[in-house]
């Protein structure tokens, strides 16, 4: 993803992008930052009205670790403290399905999904942290690469 080293040591091509995408990078990167088990992202999705996308990566963390954390059966009983806790998880997500999504059709990006996913060449770290280099050689000047 755009975190990934191969991307962020990207600087000057970084530098070229125009000022109001970079601070919407930032913000984004702040949203979406890990510390506190994603601390910002819960607390916008928490006052997000609907239709919104939730990151699945976080509800399926929460749900994992609510498993692993917790017996499914305390003294015999039906654990109902561990099903209120994956219910609650379920039910965020649930919401963001009960709205409909009204979004234009536009064929560019279409098909640049299209093509993109239907072309789709996993590469490694390796491999992509060399594309990098190729972009942007260790100790280039701004000026070698545009």
């Amino acid at each position: 993803g755009i975190g990934n080293s191969s991307v962020i040591r990207l600087k000057h091509t970084f530098s070229l992008i125009n000022p109001k995408l970079k601070e919407y990078y930032d913000k984004c990167k702040i949203l979406m930052n890990m510390t506190s088990s994603f601390s910002a992202f819960r607390k916008a999705f928490s006052v997000c009205v609907p239709p919104c996308i939730p990151y699945m990566a976080v509800f399926l963390s929460d749900l994992t670790f609510i498993d692993d954390g917790n017996e499914d059966m305390l003294d015999g009983l039906i654990n109902f403290k561990k099903r209120t806790y994956v219910y609650r998880i379920l039910k965020q997500i649930e919401t963001c399905q009960q709205s409909p999504y009204f979004f234009s059709n536009v064929p560019e990006i279409q098909k640049y999904i299209s093509d993109t996913i239907c072309n789709y060449n996993a590469q490694t770290e390796i491999e992509l942290y060399n594309i990098s280099l190729k972009l942007e050689p260790r100790g280039s000047d701004i000026s070698e690469i545009i």
